[in-house]
Protein backbone atom coordinates (compact mmCIF):
# COMPACT_ATOMS: atom_id res chain seq x y z
CA UNK A 1 0.00 0.00 0.00
CA UNK A 2 3.08 1.97 -0.56
CA UNK A 3 1.47 3.96 -3.42
CA UNK A 4 -2.19 4.04 -1.93
CA UNK A 5 -3.73 7.84 -2.74
CA UNK A 6 -5.32 10.15 0.65
CA UNK A 7 -8.59 11.07 -0.11
CA UNK A 8 -8.99 14.73 1.36
CA UNK A 9 -12.91 15.47 1.56
CA UNK A 10 -13.77 19.23 1.85
CA UNK A 11 -16.86 19.75 3.07
CA UNK A 12 -19.67 22.65 3.32
CA UNK A 13 -22.24 22.51 5.55
CA UNK A 14 -25.26 24.68 5.25
CA UNK A 15 -27.45 25.11 9.19
CA UNK A 16 -30.42 26.33 9.18
CA UNK A 17 -31.71 26.29 12.63
CA UNK A 18 -34.96 27.42 12.22
CA UNK A 19 -35.67 23.87 9.83
CA UNK A 20 -34.25 21.83 13.01
CA UNK A 21 -36.02 23.69 15.35
CA UNK A 22 -39.85 23.77 13.43
CA UNK A 23 -38.60 19.77 12.71
CA UNK A 24 -37.89 19.31 16.90
CA UNK A 25 -41.49 21.33 17.58
CA UNK A 26 -43.15 19.33 15.23
CA UNK A 27 -41.65 15.75 16.04
CA UNK A 28 -42.91 16.16 20.11
CA UNK A 29 -46.04 17.94 19.01
CA UNK A 30 -46.54 14.30 17.07
CA UNK A 31 -45.04 12.69 20.41
CA UNK A 32 -47.78 14.25 22.30
CA UNK A 33 -50.42 12.97 19.68
CA UNK A 34 -49.59 9.62 20.40
CA UNK A 35 -49.28 9.84 24.49
CA UNK A 36 -51.90 12.15 24.17
CA UNK A 37 -53.35 9.37 27.42
CA UNK A 38 -49.98 9.21 29.39
CA UNK A 39 -48.46 12.16 31.51
CA UNK A 40 -46.11 12.23 28.48
CA UNK A 41 -48.22 14.16 26.18
CA UNK A 42 -47.61 17.18 28.85
CA UNK A 43 -44.22 17.52 28.36
CA UNK A 44 -44.11 16.85 24.57
CA UNK A 45 -46.82 19.55 24.39
CA UNK A 46 -44.35 21.42 26.68
CA UNK A 47 -41.25 20.67 23.93
CA UNK A 48 -43.56 21.55 20.69
CA UNK A 49 -44.75 24.84 22.35
CA UNK A 50 -41.21 25.76 23.35
CA UNK A 51 -39.64 24.67 20.34
CA UNK A 52 -42.42 26.41 18.47
CA UNK A 53 -41.11 30.02 19.76
CA UNK A 54 -37.03 28.53 19.34
CA UNK A 55 -37.95 27.61 15.45
CA UNK A 56 -39.68 31.45 14.83
CA UNK A 57 -37.19 33.59 16.62
CA UNK A 58 -34.31 31.48 14.47
CA UNK A 59 -36.49 32.26 11.40
CA UNK A 60 -36.33 35.84 12.08
CA UNK A 61 -32.36 35.86 12.69
CA UNK A 62 -32.11 34.30 9.47
CA UNK A 63 -34.36 36.50 7.81
CA UNK A 64 -32.35 39.20 9.41
CA UNK A 65 -29.40 38.23 8.50
CA UNK A 66 -30.08 38.26 5.02
CA UNK A 67 -31.67 41.12 4.28
CA UNK A 68 -29.78 43.20 6.63
CA UNK A 69 -26.52 42.14 5.24
CA UNK A 70 -23.47 43.30 7.44
CA UNK A 71 -25.67 44.87 9.90
CA UNK A 72 -27.90 42.42 11.59
CA UNK A 73 -25.20 41.64 14.62
CA UNK A 74 -26.02 45.24 14.96
CA UNK A 75 -30.24 44.29 15.46
CA UNK A 76 -30.00 40.94 16.70
CA UNK A 77 -30.35 41.65 20.41
CA UNK A 78 -33.83 43.12 19.82
CA UNK A 79 -36.38 41.24 21.79
CA UNK A 80 -38.08 39.06 19.38
CA UNK A 81 -41.49 41.07 19.01
CA UNK A 82 -38.92 43.91 18.01
CA UNK A 83 -37.78 41.30 15.53
CA UNK A 84 -40.70 40.59 13.77
CA UNK A 85 -42.17 44.56 13.47
CA UNK A 86 -38.59 45.26 12.02
CA UNK A 87 -38.78 42.79 9.68
CA UNK A 88 -42.10 42.45 8.13
CA UNK A 89 -42.28 46.36 7.68
CA UNK A 90 -38.86 45.86 5.64
CA UNK A 91 -40.37 43.08 3.57
CA UNK A 92 -43.79 44.69 3.15
CA UNK A 93 -45.95 42.28 4.81
CA UNK A 94 -48.64 43.69 6.98
CA UNK A 95 -49.06 41.76 10.12
CA UNK A 96 -52.47 41.20 11.66
CA UNK A 97 -52.31 40.84 15.19
CA UNK A 98 -56.28 40.24 15.50
CA UNK A 99 -55.80 37.08 13.35
CA UNK A 100 -53.85 33.81 13.71
CA UNK A 101 -51.25 33.49 12.79
CA UNK A 102 -49.49 36.74 13.80
CA UNK A 103 -52.70 36.97 16.77
CA UNK A 104 -50.86 33.50 18.37
CA UNK A 105 -47.05 35.02 18.30
CA UNK A 106 -47.55 37.21 21.70
CA UNK A 107 -48.78 33.81 23.36
CA UNK A 108 -45.61 31.98 21.64
CA UNK A 109 -43.20 34.57 23.06
CA UNK A 110 -45.23 34.87 26.91
CA UNK A 111 -45.16 30.70 26.91
CA UNK A 112 -41.33 31.04 26.21
CA UNK A 113 -40.37 33.76 28.24
CA UNK A 114 -42.13 32.18 31.10
CA UNK A 115 -40.04 28.35 30.78
CA UNK A 116 -37.00 30.81 30.06
CA UNK A 117 -36.90 32.63 32.79
CA UNK A 118 -38.53 30.02 35.21
CA UNK A 119 -38.10 30.54 38.87
CA UNK A 120 -38.91 28.67 42.02
CA UNK A 121 -42.29 29.50 43.59
CA UNK A 122 -43.39 28.87 46.63
CA UNK A 123 -47.37 28.26 46.48
CA UNK A 124 -49.79 28.39 49.25
CA UNK A 125 -53.45 28.15 49.18
CA UNK A 126 -56.25 25.55 48.59
CA UNK A 127 -55.63 22.99 45.80
CA UNK A 128 -56.46 23.12 42.73
CA UNK A 129 -57.27 27.30 43.24
CA UNK A 130 -53.98 29.38 42.80
CA UNK A 131 -51.41 26.27 43.11
CA UNK A 132 -50.04 26.89 39.17
CA UNK A 133 -46.63 27.99 39.24
CA UNK A 134 -46.28 31.00 36.80
CA UNK A 135 -45.17 29.12 33.21
CA UNK A 136 -48.09 26.34 34.34
CA UNK A 137 -50.65 29.28 33.57
CA UNK A 138 -49.42 29.08 29.81
CA UNK A 139 -52.09 26.20 29.18
CA UNK A 140 -50.06 23.70 27.99
CA UNK A 141 -52.38 21.40 25.74
CA UNK A 142 -52.40 19.14 23.01
CA UNK A 143 -54.79 22.06 21.49
CA UNK A 144 -52.39 24.80 22.24
CA UNK A 145 -49.12 23.01 21.01
CA UNK A 146 -51.17 21.77 17.60
CA UNK A 147 -51.97 25.79 17.59
CA UNK A 148 -48.13 26.98 18.22
CA UNK A 149 -46.79 24.60 15.66
CA UNK A 150 -49.21 25.61 13.26
CA UNK A 151 -48.65 28.84 13.54
CA UNK A 152 -45.31 29.03 13.72
CA UNK A 153 -44.69 27.72 9.74
CA UNK A 154 -47.89 29.65 8.72
CA UNK A 155 -45.85 32.98 9.85
CA UNK A 156 -42.22 31.78 8.65
CA UNK A 157 -43.72 30.95 5.13
CA UNK A 158 -45.72 34.27 5.12
CA UNK A 159 -42.42 35.95 6.40
CA UNK A 160 -40.56 33.85 2.94
CA UNK A 161 -43.19 34.86 0.75
CA UNK A 162 -43.07 38.42 1.95
CA UNK A 163 -39.51 38.71 1.16
CA UNK A 164 -39.49 37.02 -1.83
CA UNK A 165 -37.02 35.04 -0.61
CA UNK A 166 -37.05 31.09 -1.03
CA UNK A 167 -39.77 29.13 0.02
CA UNK A 168 -38.55 27.21 3.32
CA UNK A 169 -39.27 23.52 3.06
CA UNK A 170 -39.38 23.48 6.90
CA UNK A 171 -39.25 19.22 6.84
CA UNK A 172 -35.84 18.91 5.48
CA UNK A 173 -32.83 18.66 7.97
CA UNK A 174 -29.71 20.86 7.54
CA UNK A 175 -28.04 20.27 4.20
CA UNK A 176 -24.84 18.56 3.85
CA UNK A 177 -22.56 19.32 0.28
CA UNK A 178 -19.16 17.22 0.19
CA UNK A 179 -16.54 17.51 -2.81
CA UNK A 180 -13.48 14.90 -2.67
CA UNK A 181 -10.29 15.75 -3.88
CA UNK A 182 -7.87 13.09 -4.32
CA UNK A 183 -4.26 14.28 -3.20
Amino acid sequence: MKNARKIRAKMQRDVYSYRTLYAASSHALEQAKSSAETRDCYYNCMSAMLYSALAIEAYLNHLGSEVFTGHWKDLERMKTREKLIVLSRLVGLEVDRSRRPFQTFDDIQTFRNALVHAQTEHLRGEWPDNMAAHWEKAGITLETAECFVADTEAMILELARASGREIPQLSLMPVWTMKLDLL
